[in-house]
């Protein structure tokens, strides 16, 4: 029986135990349709020339970001409220969603039936929706709600994040000059000042502890802006780790800082902390300052990385890379009764389940990815990925993709599910 086969045999024995409290941040997210005729007049009025801007102050801000990062890629920017309002008020919002690795880890939990406990910041009456799944619970002055009775108990908290999503060949003119994105992508464009300074509900962290989560992701501490806040919040998360039992898995996510070496801020405070930290091939290759363009598809390069990272911040167990061909975890063995193996081969089917249906999929739908082809680059790799102590699943990569938005986060929902 092949690695993914005994994952989905090895899902159905724990899901009915499995209890992931997912944290710790949370948002409306409005998926913008792209609309070149609308987006060049703003570049015709505003734009200076390409800029790779961080903070958007203004439409010249905006348009000039738009023409550096079509051809470089995606990225995430603050914006004002100004931009925020023409944003809204020019583009037509195509959707609406749940932003946050935690809440939309949660979700992807809840549809395909795994018990889950949300801590959400901000949230709109969209949410009664968007979240409605039997299995998902949202915590609330020590309780854990079914989402309606939480909205009816709770005043709105709105912090949207527009998800600007171009297509492959999408162009803006500036100076008889184009500009050209070689591939999808998206721009996330948030106004947030709430979760910029991460309010952190300790009941949350108490009720996880007291009913035995088997998982508790730490994530969304990456859109703090000012150094202060971010040292004293990650002082404040390692306080709230402690006195959890060897039950809880602790898992810690990361994601893109604004702030200049947030990442390593960020490991060298919860590192020790959680049992096993993770991110993408990329983030790994910034973490530790190596440009991705000299990987090469090198695996040896990587393992030096993973190795470099593990020891650099000494989980208590280990570390996990997901990437577009192969999910990797490399350290300690796992507890009795966690499968990693299976972890990251369920991490894999759901991520690629949300690319192909454009949705959070039910368990069907999730298994159904175990009879498409692995990833050729990453069969080739795994052979020596395992060699040096990696272990290594290669992907089922969705070729021509509905949906680009959230892939990492339901990874790790599928990843959870299973360890």
């Amino acid at each position: 029986m092949g690695v993914y086969q005994n994952a989905i045999e090895y899902f159905k024995r724990v899901a009915d135990s499995r209890y992931v409290a997912a944290g710790l941040t949370s948002n409306v997210d409005l998926l913008v349709r792209w609309d070149t005729g609308v987006i060049q007049k703003w570049v015709d009025q505003y734009a200076t020339g390409p800029r790779n801007i961080s903070n958007v102050e203004n439409m010249t801000d905006l348009v000039d970001m738009l023409l550096f990062r079509l051809p470089e890629g995606g990225t995430e920017c603050f914006i004002c409220e100004e931009v925020a309002r023409t944003i809204e008020s020019s583009l037509k919002m195509a959707s609406y969603g749940v932003g946050g690795t935690g809440a939309q880890a949660a979700c992807a939990l809840g549809s395909f039936g795994v018990r889950s406990l949300v801590h959400l910041t901000s949230f709109g009456s969209q949410f009664a929706d968007l979240l409605n799944y039997p299995p998902l619970s949202v915590y609330s002055n020590g309780k854990a709600l079914p989402v309606r009775q939480f909205l009816r108990e709770n005043p709105e908290r709105y912090a949207p994040h527009f998800i600007l999503q171009f297509h492959k060949g999408a162009a803006l003119k500036f100076q008889d000059q184009s500009y050209t994105a070689p591939v999808a992508n998206k721009i996330i464009l948030s106004w947030d000042v709430l979760n910029s300074e991460l309010p952190l509900d300790h009941g949350y962290f108490e009720y996880a502890k007291k009913n035995h989560a088997t998982a508790l992701l730490i994530s969304g501490v990456s859109g703090i802006q000012q150094e202060e806040n971010l040292d004293a919040k990650l002082k404040e998360i390692a306080r709230l780790l402690e006195g959890f039992s060897q039950e809880t898995m602790v898992y810690c996510e990361c994601g893109p800082f604004f702030l200049k070496d947030g990442y390593g801020k960020y490991f060298k405070e919860l590192g020790g902390k959680s049992d096993i930290i993770a991110c993408s091939d990329e983030e790994l290759f910034e973490i530790n300052g190596v440009s991705h363009s000299s990987f090469g598809g090198n695996p040896y390069m990587l393992m030096d990385l993973l190795d470099k990272f593990f020891h650099t911040y000494h989980p208590r167990r280990g570390v996990v890379i997901h990437s577009r061909d192969v999910s990797m975890y490399y350290g300690n063995p796992l507890p009795e009764g966690r499968d990693v193996k299976s972890a990251l081969a369920m991490g894999n089917m759901v991520a690629s389940a949300k690319a192909r249906y454009s949705d959070y999929g039910t368990r069907e739908m999730v298994f159904s990815i175990a009879d498409q082809p692995d990833s050729t680059v990453g069969l080739q790799r795994i052979k020596t990925l395992e060699k040096g102590g990696v272990i290594a699943v290669p992907t089922k990569p969705v070729e021509h993709p509905a949906c680009t938005i959230g892939l990492g986060d339901s990874f790790t929902a599928g990843f959870l599910s299973c360890v």
